[in-house]
């Protein structure tokens, strides 16, 4: 991403600033705002905006030959090493304390919920189905009696969808979680 008022370039997975003016500064994160599709989206904010890149000539999307290429990692390019899951599979980031942890999305589809600790508490994240949307949330319940239904009081946990190749790309120690 770049910011055209300072000419800084930030990496969108850490939030730094890599380039420009504010090199070594990072973005706020807002963590009540979750992965959902647009039309949840929608229905929580009848007034958020799309930001879109005209499309220029007949491709659907800037990034379809990109997606569709499983062999195309970043726009460097890099060689597919990766052993715990293909470099295209999505994964959903957490940093929280000194926990980092990546849920495949196959994983969280399947199962719907993951937990674990982190510091004195307990992390949360949740798919809902329904709705598209990926929420993550603090808990001080004990693993087995989180209320789900409750969850969305409690504080929520910025979560980050990447591809594996780039999340792990930058967290060299993740855990994963498939």
């Amino acid at each position: 991403m770049q910011d055209l008022e300072t000419e800084s370039m930030w990496a969108q997975i850490t939030g730094e600033a890599i380039q420009g003016d504010l090199i070594g500064k990072s973005l706020t994160i807002f963590n009540n705002f979750h992965h959902s599709t647009f039309a949840e989206f929608k229905k929580q904010y009848p007034n958020g905006r799309l930001l879109k890149k005209e499309i220029l000539g007949d491709a659907s999307s800037h990034y379809t030959k990109y997606m569709d290429d499983s062999t195309k990692f970043g726009i460097f390019g890099r060689d597919d090493t990766f052993s715990k899951l293909g470099g295209k599979d999505l994964v959903f980031g957490i940093r929280h304390g000194d926990k980092i942890i990546a849920i495949s999305k196959d994983y969280l589809t399947a199962n719907k919920t993951y937990a674990f600790k982190s510091d004195s508490v307990t992390i949360v994240i949740n798919y809902d189905e329904a709705s598209g949307t990926i929420a993550a949330y603090e808990t001080n319940y004990a693993l087995d009696k989180i209320n789900m239904n409750e969850l969305k009081n409690n504080k929520s946990v910025g979560v980050v969808t990447a591809y594996w190749f780039a999340w792990i790309s930058f967290f060299s120690e993740t855990e994963l979680i498939n």
